[in-house]
């Protein structure tokens, strides 16, 4: 049962679902428009598997997304996320570099961003924030190591990845210099609280892995 509401910038999110289940010929699939924060066991049932992709950074409240999500998570269930880890100054929808621990300053030097609903509409999110969000609860969460190696390594094994990623300066130069220094494998043993994006899985403490 997808959540796809589509608010916002976002908008285009929710024809982009629909176009996609007319495409594969779901049409039928359940598909609930709200936000996460807004789920209820008594509404909407329990959930095997919760996934996110790049969703947290854009939620203006992290603590009633991640308590809604807990609540609706079956006991054997998994959640599994990935999205920026902004403790690394780098802002991958604009493609620049971030001022070291007040991120949102940086929009003084980012005419083009400053205003926009897209930047307005990030929280710029922590490792450590979602560490502590589903701690709170009793979850067990799990960090994976070497995403940053392997979304630089992509560059060279995935051409669309490679176009999308081309004007973003930032990413370009800093792969050039660590492949010219060699030292990728470096970034690849980085712990994961100084890497992004963060990719982690989430369960209850105590259900079987």
């Amino acid at each position: 049962m997808p959540i796809e509401p589509g608010r916002g910038v976002f908008d285009p999110n929710a024809q982009i679902g629909f176009l996609l289940r007319e495409r594969f010929n779901i049409r039928n699939l359940a598909c609930l428009s709200l936000g996460a924060e807004e789920l209820r066991p008594a509404d909407h049932g329990y959930f095997d598997v919760i996934f996110s992709v790049n969703v947290f950074e854009h939620v203006p409240d992290l603590e009633s997304v991640v308590d809604a999500m807990c609540k609706v998570l079956k006991p054997s269930g998994v959640m599994r996320h990935t999205c920026p880890n902004y403790l690394i100054p780098y802002e991958p929808h604009f493609g620049v570099l971030l001022v070291p621990f007040v991120p949102r300053l940086t929009a003084l030097l980012l005419p083009h961003a400053r205003g926009t609903e897209l930047w307005d509409s990030l929280n710029f999110v922590t490792l450590g924030q979602m560490r502590r969000a589903f701690s709170r609860h009793g979850f067990v969460r799990e960090f994976a190591r070497g995403t940053m190696h392997k979304a630089f390594v992509r560059l060279d094994e995935d051409e669309k990845y490679r176009e999308r990623q081309g004007s973003r300066q930032v990413v370009a130069v800093a792969y050039s210099l660590l492949r010219r220094l060699r030292l990728l494998r470096l970034i690849a043993s980085l712990p994961p609280v100084l890497a992004t994006p963060m990719t982690f899985e989430v369960r209850r403490n105590g259900a079987a892995i």
